[in-house]
């Protein structure tokens, strides 16, 4: 575990995205509901943002539990 704030990863991230996030956040993958509550109340304080692929959504249930999180990016392609 680091000092640096934690960004919770939703769905796979390109490898240029991870490089760049990760000199200066420590990252973690979202995991699957079932392994959830075991895993959020060691990390739910430290989280401050998620990074979403479109497709792979971010649960309401998961924004409730993370009390430090203040935004989450989404990227994809697509129109509107």
């Amino acid at each position: 575990m680091s000092d640096r704030p934690v960004v919770m990863v939703s769905g796979v991230i390109t490898p240029r995205m991870t490089e760049q996030l990760e000199d200066r956040f420590e990252l973690v993958q979202l995991p699957p509901e079932a392994e959830r509550a075991a895993f959020m109340p060691s990390l739910a304080a430290r989280v401050v943002a998620g990074v979403v692929y479109g497709p792979a959504g971010f649960p309401r249930d998961v924004i409730d539990a993370l009390p430090e999180l203040k935004m989450i990016s989404c990227f994809g392609v697509g129109y509107d």
